[in-house]
């Protein structure tokens, strides 16, 4: 994979060749690898290295975005180029954004040696062997997958900033089924620590809750209550932080909390923030504009505080950015990091007060 010298070379020689124009340059490289197994076989391993270098290009009146997945010398080139001939068909725009200026520099390196060394494509083979031996009834198998991804990003711009950030981090996904995938069971784990990847505790929740599937029944029409885990409150919580947890879905009238801040939209018990230092998430200090990523209070005991904003929707909105650019390919402005604060009993013991109620594992392909 490439190095962060590597990376900073191709950001210094696309930012000397923009002749005047400004300029913000992200390069971002990944390098995952992969083993897969089915039918509690492995039956698949690939590696695969990226890069994609995006270049945000203005003359003071337009701007544009180009992007590039090659990095040899003619290919930056011919970026830039485009970049460039874009821009004179763009049409002008009323807010030309500054760039960001400070702080100079940002670098972190989050990445985790234990972890990386751990699974590499022999020793996720050997974990995914232990993961298996929990199925105990020959009747069911196991399906699902094992990887690892280490991620670099840099940031630099017209400006004089420049950001550097490494980390990695690794995810098991793990169904067990019998009679050819009926009364499933499934979960996920991802973590940036090894101590926190017990495949093995992860493929038994599966188990047991395939066991737990068996002779399922039709559902009488009528009123439930939901117990929701982890893994289904988090698929919600990534569709608000995309549909209304951000400035540009505020200022379309497309959020919940359009004209809400101040007021409660939820129950007391409910608080919810994003927060790229909470070590249950994945820390990145900075955004793809090369703004630092704040800490932001999204709902506090009920009460609309705050959504997140990049350059653009912050402008609109007269506040400054929080830091949370994302790519042109992306879902969009998103708070990639949201905690939901804990509630006052935990999961077993709500169950155990529900009379009559539905338990939700998770959504079924939401992505």
């Amino acid at each position: 994979m490439i190095n962060k010298q590597g990376l900073y070379h191709i950001l210094d020689f696309v930012l000397q060749r923009m002749d005047g124009y400004e300029a913000n340059v992200t390069v971002e490289a990944t390098s995952e690898g992969l083993t897969r197994f089915g039918n509690s076989e492995i039956n698949k391993n690939v590696h695969e290295d990226l890069v994609k270098v995006t270049l945000l290009c203005s003359d003071g009146k337009r701007r544009t975005r180009v992007t590039a997945s090659t990095i040899d010398k003619q290919a930056l080139s011919q970026l830039i180029h485009e970049a460039k001939a874009r821009l004179k068909q763009m049409p002008e725009q009323v807010d030309n954004l500054e760039l960001v200026s400070a702080p100079q520099e940002i670098s972190a390196d989050y990445f985790n040696e234990e972890l990386a060394a751990a699974l590499q494509v022999e020793q996720r083979a050997h974990l995914i062997k232990q993961a298996l031996e929990v199925i105990t009834d020959r009747n069911y198998k196991g399906f699902g997958s094992l990887s690892h991804i280490e991620f670099q990003t840099v940031v630099g711009n017209t400006r004089g900033i420049r950001r550097y950030h490494r980390g990695n981090s690794a995810t098991f996904t793990a169904l067990a089924s019998c009679d050819g995938g009926r009364s499933p069971g499934s979960t996920r784990i991802t973590s940036t620590k090894l101590g926190d990847l017990d495949v093995q505790a992860a493929m038994r929740r599966a188990f047991n809750k395939a066991l737990l599937n068996r002779d399922q029944a039709d559902l009488d029409v009528g009123s439930y209550t939901i117990i929701m885990e982890p893994l289904a409150v988090s698929d919600i919580l990534a569709f608000l932080g995309a549909i209304a947890f951000n400035g540009p879905a505020v200022q379309a009238g497309s959020s919940m909390l359009t004209g809400k801040f101040g007021q409660k939209v939820f129950s007391e018990k409910i608080s919810i923030r994003d927060d790229w230092t909470d070590s249950n998430t994945l820390p990145i200090p900075f955004d793809l504009e090369g703004a630092p990523k704040r800490v932001v209070p999204i709902i506090t005991k009920g009460v609309a505080e705050g959504v997140v904003y990049d350059l653009e929707s912050a402008a609109k909105a007269g506040v400054e950015t929080t830091g949370h650019a994302t790519g042109p390919l992306s879902w969009g402005l998103v708070p990639h990091n949201l905690i939901m604060a804990n509630g006052e009993k935990p999961l077993e013991q709500m169950i155990a007060e529900t009379d009559r109620g539905l338990l939700v594992s998770r959504f079924h392909y939401v992505y």
